[in-house]
């Protein structure tokens, strides 16, 4: 073969200047591998060019198929966009619903072999931890036997067979096929990975402070002894590198991870999310680091690392359904996709105010633009903090406020859950009253095995058991990422007061649910579904004639609860016989977008709307990234229920034309929120020692108003600056601390403690209201303490005695309180000061 930098420079200005350096570039690194082998130089050239040409063809092939599906991709958006009512609000649900929803779809049909993997490593019911430390792995029972189970599995994956343990074989093998799962859907969504070998299904976590802090030296010496050299060959040879070359490599991967600010090397390849390189071109090599052992890949990450092996594990399958959510939706181009979709809103405004010489549309579209961005940035993942110090610090004291501030947001979110599973139902024109008796059902099934084996097999996420409270802490804006200590308070916290109970519950029960109800009317077609069913199915772009193919779909018959229930699974839709390749499953992902989507209707969380709205792409561990986190976090929940239920309310109640629709629609949902806002209210007065509140304003007009005012507020019926407005929320920090946040104000408070005291105990000589302070503070901070079975007696018989023993003038601060809580018409059943109730709380 000729010399191929000869054919390039004769092929002039028929190649572009890109290509030609590229291909140069690939052949000078083959010529040197292959020169210390071949010492004729003729030979060497020819054996170096035939390389470098087969490494080129494939990337041509490869760049094409990425342009075809990308165009398509845009194909099929641009009529999005153009067939909407509102092109502005379908960007956003691109973002919010198409990319996010496919997300949890795709990360469904991955996980689907790991149903045993996550109940065996799942958290403990209380505690809220699985593998523990080595401390509490001594005394926590279960602790000890996951920790060594899951190391247990990482031999297997590397050595099927060596450890003699048949369960952690079998998990093992569990792990590897949805892993190649994950391989297979990315190489058909435009993706090319190559085969993994031994062990190569294993993700690499690599974290950069550590590392920095070890130094190359270190480093290096310690990873050299836990490579498989004889794994680790030279691409143009094929035999063990050099140390030479070892030293080259591991060189490149310490710049890699120290000097690029990412610490979270791609499972496969060295390559890293978000890098801006094409999605599709991700993972093609293998790793650059091959381990020769699980011990030693174990002993890396503990050193190296700061993620345990089930987060790891986990990890790696969510960063694999990212990539290939974005490549099915956007195309194997996405950053083209994005950058061309928001061009193209742009234009459609354009359109829309030629001639009238109004710039409505265009703002609208420049907004929209603007948050889709963002909302992509998110997919994405945003780049690790560039002070970790200080971001790690951050974490930790937000996941103390989660556990600190949540006590008894359960009586709140239990009976307000069950009517955003109300209006799911009537949303999807299904039973209203079938859904609230489900809800309270399941709300009081204390073993929830039964409901998460029956939500695994219809394919549900189950977050319940594959992360444990995520779904719970999903509610706010807060990153589940927080010090293995903090992770444990917080996950204990919430699962003790029981939001994360009545949250996994209530999301399971929705799947479920809206999975019953459309397999009740398989029989019909898609003219004889009710109206609401039809507008329901149209949310998604699921058309009259993908319904009818839907419908053929078998339905699937389990035992729940004693009884048979059919259900309509996305999988049996994906079986359909008979269609275009690919047509059944695209069917039936827009199936299961639709499933999950109305899953944040029945229990909301913060999704990338919410998210990209109220913190935006601000980087954790910044001052404006930490003020932004505490001005969203306890905002964001009354934001995603205004987006899934006010909003789209007011929006289809007005597509239906009819007199006052707008209005009844809003008034059902404010409405039937302030009734069990109500029931959670009183409950909170109780479990405060006071009994309920007058609601009855024949009785007291006034304390009524307060009541009911309180109500709709807690309830989420008119969101966050309702709260401000009336002067009914919990921040007791004035208008500055309710913008800051609960964190920013939280640390204010905390600060004024602080120095508050240091001025009573140094110039005022009242040491005892300095420590009456300090400990009013610690006891606000401390975890448990607020939780709503615990906190009156806690506070009646442990926290007064202690302060009042410091200070008997903090009677005079209990009084205070007292007759401001008899202005307001609030009666005590149990009075501070006292050691035991006076009464009961309805005598």
């Amino acid at each position: 073969m000729s010399d191929i930098r000869t054919c390039l420079a004769n092929a002039g200005d028929e190649v572009s200047k890109k290509f030609s350096d590229d291909a140069i570039d690939l052949f000078n690194q083959y010529y040197k591998e292959t020169d210390n082998l071949i010492q004729d130089r003729a030979s060497a050239i020819d054996k170096a060019s035939k390389e470098t040409l087969v490494i080129m063809e494939g990337n041509i092939l490869q760049n094409k198929r990425i342009k075809l599906q990308t165009m398509m991709a845009k194909l099929e958006l641009n009529d999005f966009l153009e067939n909407a009512k509102d092109p502005y609000k379908a960007l956003i649900d691109v973002g919010n619903i198409r990319l996010a929803q496919q997300e949890k779809v795709v990360m469904s049909q991955i996980k689907a072999p790991l149903d045993q993997f996550f109940y065996t490593f799942r958290k403990g019911g209380l505690t809220g931890s699985r593998a523990g430390t080595d401390a509490t792995r001594k005394i926590v029972p279960g602790q000890k036997e996951k920790h060594d189970m899951l190391h247990l599995v990482v031999k297997e994956i590397f050595n099927p067979g060596t450890t003699g343990n048949k369960k952690a074989k079998e998990l093992a093998l569990a792990y590897t096929d949805a892993s190649e799962h994950a391989r297979l859907l990315f190489n058909q969504s435009g993706g090319a990975i190559p085969v993994a070998k031994a062990g190569g299904y294993l993700p690499q976590h690599h974290h950069a402070g550590r590392i920095i802090a070890a130094g190359y030296d270190k480093w290096s010496k310690a990873t050299k002894s836990l490579l498989d050299r004889e794994a680790m060959v030279n691409k143009g040879t094929g035999i063990p590198l050099t140390d030479e070359e070892l030293d080259e490599v591991l060189e490149s991967v310490y710049k890699s991870i120290t000097e690029e600010g990412r610490n979270k090397l791609d499972g496969l390849t060295a390559d890293r999310f978000g890098t801006g390189a094409s999605i599709a071109k991700r993972h093609q090599e293998n790793r650059v680091l091959q381990f020769k052992s699980g011990e030693a890949w174990i002993a890396y990450q503990a050193e190296f690392s700061d993620s345990n092996i089930y987060d790891i594990m986990l990890n790696h399958l969510r960063t694999m359904s990212k990539d290939i959510s974005s490549l099915q939706v956007l195309g194997a181009d996405p950053e083209s996709t994005v950058e061309f979709l928001k061009l193209r809103v742009k234009q459609i405004a354009d359109e829309k105010d030629k001639g009238t010489g109004k710039t409505k549309n265009i703002l609208k579209a420049n907004k929209a633009a603007a948050t889709f961005d963002d909302m992509w940035k998110l997919h994405k993942g945003l780049p690790e903090s560039v002070r970790p110090t200080f971001s790690k610090i951050m974490r930790n004291y937000n996941a103390l406020i989660m556990a600190t501030r949540l006590g008894s947001t359960t009586l709140i979110a239990a009976p307000t859950d069950m009517m955003t599973v109300r209006k799911m139902a009537k949303y999807n024109g299904m039973s209203q009253m079938k859904a609230i008796n489900n809800y309270a059902k399941e709300i009081f099934k204390l073993n929830p095995g039964e409901r998460e084996q029956v939500a695994a097999e219809l394919g549900l996420m189950n977050e319940h058991m594959m992360d444990g409270t995520s779904a719970a802490l999903a509610r706010y804006l807060h990153e589940d990422n927080a010090s293995p200590f903090f992770q444990f308070v917080v996950d204990s916290s919430l699962r003790m007061n029981g939001l994360t109970h009545i949250t996994a519950s209530g999301r399971n029960m929705s799947g479920m649910f809206l999975m019953s109800g459309w397999a009740d009317v398989q029989t019909k077609s898609f003219d004889q579904l009710s109206r609401q069913m039809q507008v329901a199915l149209g949310r998604y772009s699921i058309t009259g004639d993908e319904w009818n193919k839907i419908r053929k779909a078998k339905a699937f018959v389990k035992n729940y609860s004693g009884r048979d229930v059919t259900y309509l699974r996305g999988e049996d839709i994906a079986q359909l016989p008979g269609l275009k390749t690919g047509e059944a499953r695209k069917i039936a992902d827009k199936y299961m977008q639709m499933i999950f989507g109305e899953i944040e209707v029945g229990v909301p969380t913060v999704n990338y709307r919410e998210r990209a709205v109220l913190a935006g792409t601000t980087q954790p561990g910044t001052i404006a990234g930490e003020i932004t986190r505490s001005f969203a976090m306890f905002k964001s929940w009354p934001m995603a229920f205004y987006h899934n239920h006010l909003e789209r309310a007011w929006r289809e109640a007005g597509e239906l034309g009819t007199p006052f629709a707008k209005t009844k629609a809003i008034a059902d949902t404010v409405l039937y929120m302030t009734l069990m806002g109500a029931l959670g209210v009183q409950l909170m007065e109780i479990t405060r020692g006071r009994k309920p509140m007058e609601f009855n304003p024949f009785e007291d007009p006034e304390e009524a108003r307060r009541f009911w005012g309180n109500a709709m507020v807690r309830s989420g019926g008119f969101g966050p600056l309702f709260d401000i407005a009336v002067g009914l929320g919990d921040y007791r920090q004035g208008l500055s601390g309710y913008t800051s946040g609960p964190v920013i104000g939280s640390l204010d408070q905390l600060s004024y403690a602080l120095f508050g005291s240091a001025k009573e105990a140094f110039f005022d000589q009242e040491p005892a209201k300095a420590g009456t302070r300090i400990m009013k503070e610690v006891i606000n901070n401390t975890p448990y303490q607020s939780n709503w079975m615990l906190n009156l007696m806690l506070r009646r018989m442990v926290w007064e005695r202690v302060l009042l023993w410091n200070d008997p003038t903090y009677m005079k601060q209990l009084q205070k309180g007292i007759r401001r809580d008899a202005k307001e018409g609030k009666e005590y059943w149990w009075m501070p000061g006292d050691e035991s109730p006076r009464t009961d709380p309805f005598n």
